[in-house]
Formats: C-alpha cells, sequence, structure tokens
C-alpha cells in the first residue's frame, strides 16, 4: 500500500516535471521566434538603440565582411522616442528575418540575406551566415575602450552615438522590444514650433498609426496659390493615418508621453493631391563631428534647392512653407516643389479662409478690367482690349486708348 502510493507520487512528480519542461522548452521556441511587427532594437552592454540612417551597405560573401554603417545606435530613448529611424520591422520567414524601416529593406542593400536570431534567456544574437561562417552585428565599442580593451566608461559626447559593426564580442547582444503605446517601449511626438497654446512638426514615415493621444491632428497639403501666396492646409481624417505621407503634425503638449501613437501594421489609403514630397534621410558626414564620421559611402540626402522648394515653418506667428538657405533637406520632413518664380512664402490656411482668399483674388482681378465711358455705362469686363479710340474710366481713372 505504501509502496502504490509512493509510486503513485512518484508518478505525478515526474509527469508535473515533463510538463513543465515541455512548457519551458514551448516557451523558449516562441521567445526565438519574434512574431512579425515592429520593434526597438536595444545593445544590452552599450544600452544604445539601432536606427536606420541611410540604405546603402553590402555583404562580400568571399571575404566574409559586412558593412552595416547605414545603422547608427544612440544612446538614452529620449533621443529615440520620436525618431521614426529606431522604429524596425521584423518579418518572419522560413529563411529568417527581414528588417525594414524608412522606406527600405535589409534585401535593398545587402542581397538575398537573411537575419538570424539566437536568443540567450533575456538578449538576443543577431548574425547573418554564409557558407557555414556565421557574422554577428554589434555595437560600436565606447570610446574609452578603444584605449583601454574591456574598461566601460561612457564618454556623453563621445560616446552617444555609434555604428552597427561585424564584430566585437561583447557587444553582440540585443534586447528586442515590442513598440507599443501602452508600454514604456513607445513612439510619440516630440513638436518644436508653437503658434498660440498649439505644437507643430513635419513628419515623414513609412508607418501608418492610429492617434492614442486625443490631442493629435494631421495635414496635409491640398492646394496652393502662387499669385496669392497661399496653400490649403487640409484634416487627414482618422481614426487611421497613412504610412509613407508627408504631413504635419499638431498637437497641444510637447511632451512625447503626451502624444503616443499606435503604430499599425497595415494601412489606410495615402491622401490624394498631397503637394508635399517626403525625405527619408539626411546622412553626410558634413553634419556629423569628426570622432563620429564613417568610412565608406553613406551620403544619403536631398539637397534644398531655395529657388524651387518651401519647407515648413513658423513665421510671424503663422504656419508658412517658405524659402530657407539650409543647405540639406531634414531628414523624416517634407518639402513643397514650387516653380522658381514662386514667391518666398506661402501662407498656411484652412480651406475656408483659401477659398476665401483665392475669392478675393479673382474678384479683385475682374473688377481691375472693368472699363466704363464717361456716363458710367460698362463697355468691357476684358480690359481695354479692342476698344475704340476714346477716353475710358478704368479702376477709378480716365484713361485714353489711342
Amino acid at each position: 500500500m505504501i509502496f502504490q502510493a509512493v509510486f503513485y507520487y512518484m508518478k505525478n512528480f515526474f509527469s508535473i516535471l515533463a510538463l513543465s519542461f515541455l512548457t519551458v522548452i514551448s516557451v523558449m521556441a516562441q521567445l526565438n521566434t519574434l512574431p512579425s511587427g515592429y520593434y526597438r532594437v536595444q545593445n544590452a552592454t552599450t544600452a544604445r538603440y539601432a536606427c536606420l540612417y541611410d540604405n546603402k551597405g553590402y555583404v562580400d560573401k568571399v571575404a566574409t565582411s559586412i558593412d552595416v554603417g547605414g545603422i547608427r545606435t544612440y544612446h538614452d530613448f529620449s533621443r529615440v522616442v520620436s525618431d521614426p529611424a529606431s522604429i524596425i520591422f521584423f518579418t518572419k520567414s522560413t529563411s529568417g528575418y527581414q528588417l525594414s524601416a524608412q522606406g527600405t529593406k535589409t534585401s535593398d542593400f545587402l542581397g538575398n540575406y537573411y537575419l538570424q536570431l539566437k536568443y540567450n534567456g533575456t538578449t538576443y544574437q543577431a548574425y547573418g551566415e554564409q557558407s557555414g561562417y556565421q557574422i554577428y552585428l554589434s555595437d560600436e565599442m565606447y570610446n574609452s575602450e578603444k584605449s583601454q580593451p574591456g574598461v566601460m566608461n561612457y564618454d556623453a559626447i563621445k560616446d552617444s552615438m555609434g555604428y552597427m559593426q561585424s564584430n566585437g564580442a561583447s557587444n553582440k547582444y540585443w534586447k528586442i522590444q515590442p513598440v507599443s503605446a501602452s508600454t514604456s517601449n513607445y513612439f510619440g511626438f516630440s513638436p518644436t514650433m508653437q503658434v498660440g497654446l498649439d505644437y507643430y512638426q513635419s513628419f515623414y514615415a513609412v508607418f501608418p498609426f492610429s492617434k492614442s493621444s486625443i490631442d493629435l491632428q494631421a495635414y496635409y497639403v491640398g492646394k496652393r496659390n502662387d499669385d496669392k501666396a497661399v496653400a490649403e492646409l487640409d484634416e487627414i481624417m482618422g481614426p487611421e493615418f497613412p504610412g509613407a505621407t508627408p504631413m504635419i503634425i499638431k498637437t497641444t503638449a510637447q511632451d512625447p508621453s503626451q502624444n503616443r501613437v499606435n503604430v499599425l501594421t497595415t494601412s489606410s489609403a495615402s491622401v490624394s493631391g498631397n503637394l508635399l514630397k517626403g525625405v527619408y534621410f539626411c546622412s553626410t558626414d558634413n553634419l556629423l563631428p569628426w570622432y563620429d564620421q564613417l568610412a565608406g559611402n553613406h551620403e544619403n540626402y536631398v539637397l534644398n534647392n531655395p529657388a524651387t522648394m518651401r519647407v515648413f515653418a513658423v513665421d510671424n506667428g503663422e504656419l508658412v512653407l517658405k524659402k530657407v538657405t539650409w543647405k540639406y533637406i531634414p531628414r523624416n520632413s517634407f518639402y513643397m516643389q514650387v516653380p522658381s518664380t514662386a514667391p518666398d512664402v506661402y501662407r498656411l490656411l484652412p480651406p475656408d479662409a483659401y477659398a476665401t482668399s483665392i475669392s478675393t483674388v479673382s474678384i479683385n482681378n475682374r473688377a481691375a478690367n472693368l472699363v466704363y465711358n464717361l456716363s458710367g455705362q460698362l463697355i468691357s469686363e476684358q480690359g481695354t482690349v479692342g476698344l475704340r479710340a476714346g477716353i475710358y474710366v478704368q479702376n477709378g481713372r480716365k484713361i485714353v486708348v489711342n
């Protein structure tokens, strides 16, 4: 009887142990296989976040080397909380993972090369494999490590930014965390322009989103009138806002935690007739200090042409698109293409005000073309074209037609 009880107990114990073991294995397998979605990637050693700043790179399968210098890494969450370049989409396939951000994906510049993930309990190792040789992605060392291997002293100036590399054993462990408005790993706007009590910023990102904050609106420019120097500011009606669409964001706060959005994997239809042209990248050594400049070709930018480009700004307390002398168009922003004869500044007006402005132009132009005889009778609505020689009245003045 005692033997049967012990046997029964041991049988249940081993059954529970086996079940627990299988559960752990199942959980580990799930962790090792990230579902497709948007993530931020943070190095476990340097604490820097990965951001895609240009779409140039290569894989040398013969030399088993890789150039991923287009991925910069930044210290502090405050630096990336509003940065679309830090939002990376992982797509799972049978061959591994393809990563995409900023309108490009790994296959665009690395070819048919898929990322593999190896889960280590709390972090991941990311690597590519060719002919049995593995290349691990690592973060750049801290500046102090370069002269003192193994010494981790963070330099706030020289170490706030680094580059993704394909070496460095101690820096090859990464935290891969889903982006969610309901967690501390959220995306939120940090507008810097102010008109009255409202804040504004230009924005261009590949991902669609919906607002988590109720005090958030988005606009595009649908029309412009060069003669009146005005452009129409049209609201993008949510609840979803399309990706790959240049837009103006309006909020009632500057704090990104109050301007959170839900990053979406599917996009609603793009707005039609948008006159704004988006820019993903502004990568050039001219904008970097000497210690952050990178060997190789990672120049990717749009040069500003003051004659034919207008950018978003606040001028004399009004929202405008204006001519500037910047050398480059900032990344994740936009410009409006205009003819070389265009005015320097376009006032941005809501539809009603824009229509009124254009109507005023039409009325004024029509009035300027009205011609009367000396008796006050209307003779022409097309100016003096075709009139007989004589004296007439136009714009309240007597004129002579020969």
